[in-house]
């Protein structure tokens, strides 16, 4: 068949018009591949570990734009909330809390208190909605507690710090609530403050992409979402290796790039993506942007 290298429901966007070809591709969709299904079970064992004392967690990093946030998002939705009419009320077994850019231990527990629903005035005491998170999350039997984009603490001072680090500490002892950040190498330097969130938070590691089979796999797996008639070979040594190079291997660029290819060849009415393509396309690496961002800083 000759376009059986796409799903079968991508298969059926061929004959729409280009605007939605493209808004398939850029329609949220998962992709399974081993480090993620790794780090996927580790969180699922968080969940359905009975509750103590202290409880243990993760600290998943990676480079920027490889799949963190992915992640954390796939597993939200594996767990979502549930109204319980037992109860008459919404139990939300994950929470996903991204951490606001200067981060102060007001914003973090006022975050929390919106994603519960939680009414509250801006100047109540810190410690009154503080009580009020924990006993919220209790009530909505809260099992894992994920932070994002961890490395934004780096922006608060050294003493917002210690009082994010803390309140977070103290909450998710007293709920009592698992806790999984994840972050960028360089944001692990905001649990510095607080030696025991460090011996909780044990490592975890989302690698950079190699050059390999696993890789071309991944490309396949991308390839099956893209609404073009003829087989592009994504997945064929060449084809990989300058997807890889143009990448760096980082799984949020991998995407970004075969986007735009894919607007080109829509746009254009190519029925494939070739190597001259790619190579024409305006993409810069991701190393290049930020080296030419940091000359750009005064």
């Amino acid at each position: 068949m000759a376009e059986d290298h796409l799903s079968a429901e991508t298969r059926a966007m061929l004959g729409r018009p280009a605007a939605e070809r493209l808004a398939w591709f850029q329609t949220e969709f998962w992709i399974k591949y081993p480090a993620s299904d790794a780090i996927l079970a580790r969180l699922e064992e968080l969940v359905n570990k009975p509750r103590r004392a202290r409880m243990p967690g993760y600290l998943v990093t990676s480079e920027s734009n490889n799949g963190k946030t992915s992640i954390a998002m796939r597993f939200a939705g594996l767990h979502p909330p549930v109204f319980s009419e037992a109860d008459n009320k919404m139990q939300m077994p994950v929470m996903l809390l991204e951490v606001v850019p200067t981060p102060t231990e007001a914003a973090i527990i006022e975050r929390i208190l919106s994603i519960l629903g939680i009414p509250y005035r801006l100047t109540d005491p810190v410690p009154d909605k503080r009580e009020a998170a924990i006993v919220a999350m209790r009530n909505a039997g809260l099992q894992l507690l994920m932070l994002d984009e961890l490395q934004k603490i780096l922006g608060a001072r050294l003493e917002q710090r210690r009082a994010v680090m803390d309140a977070l500490r103290y909450i998710a002892n007293q709920v009592p609530v698992p806790v999984v950040a994840f972050s960028t190498p360089r944001g692990t330097g905001g649990l510095a403050s607080s030696d025991e969130m460090i011996n909780r938070l044990r490592p975890l590691t989302l690698p950079t992409w190699k050059l390999d089979a696993d890789f071309q796999r991944l490309l396949l797996s991308f390839e099956e979402h893209m609404p073009l008639p003829e087989r592009s070979g994504l997945g064929k040594k060449a084809m990989a290796a300058l997807i890889h190079t143009l990448s760096e291997g980082l799984v949020g660029e991998v995407y970004d790039l075969l986007e735009l290819a894919l607007s080109v060849a829509i746009a254009s009415d190519a029925p494939r993506i070739d190597e001259a393509l790619l190579r024409g396309l305006a993409w810069t690496p991701p190393s290049d942007r930020k080296r030419l961002a940091r000359a750009a800083t005064p």
